[in-house]
């Protein structure tokens, strides 16, 4: 993959067009597929990672993109050590995060949504582009 920049494109353009993402959508480079799963509680985590391990496996596929909105928090190391989940904390910031899963290094980026005249819109991207943290989804090409 060349880069985020043209995954950030494509989540952008959904959110901007439907005014929110989903789920979680999974774009697949190597097949040219989007994959749109919802979850009801982690059992159906468990059985779409079950079933997106198989699918990397049958297409070789090394990396995929996965696109999703989530809450933050921000502080230091040791205040976010300290801090309540953001599903619980009132000073949550709501974000559109896309990252970059692959056998070499995750990478990713993010952007608050911002509320503004009844409508919800992206305030920038921040990069991440070596992720140090492994996300739930690297076991799906670990096959």
């Amino acid at each position: 993959m060349e880069g985020i920049g043209d995954y950030l494109k494509i989540a952008q353009l959904i959110f901007e067009k439907a005014g929110k993402i989903i789920g979680m959508m999974v774009f697949v480079p190597k097949t040219k597929t989007i994959i749109n799963p919802t979850f009801k509680d982690e059992e159906e985590k468990k059985e779409f990672s079950i079933f997106l391990r198989e699918y990397c496996k049958e297409h070789g596929v090394d990396e995929f993109v996965i696109s999703t909105e989530a809450w933050m928090i921000t502080g230091t190391a040791n205040e976010i050590v300290k801090m309540i989940s953001p599903s619980k904390s009132p000073d949550r910031k709501e974000i559109l995060m896309v990252t970059v899963v692959s056998e070499k290094e995750n990478s990713g980026a993010w952007a608050e949504i911002i509320k503004k005249d009844d409508k919800r819109e992206l305030k920038g991207w921040m990069y991440d582009n070596k992720m140090e943290v492994k996300t739930r989804w690297d076991s799906c090409l670990q096959y």
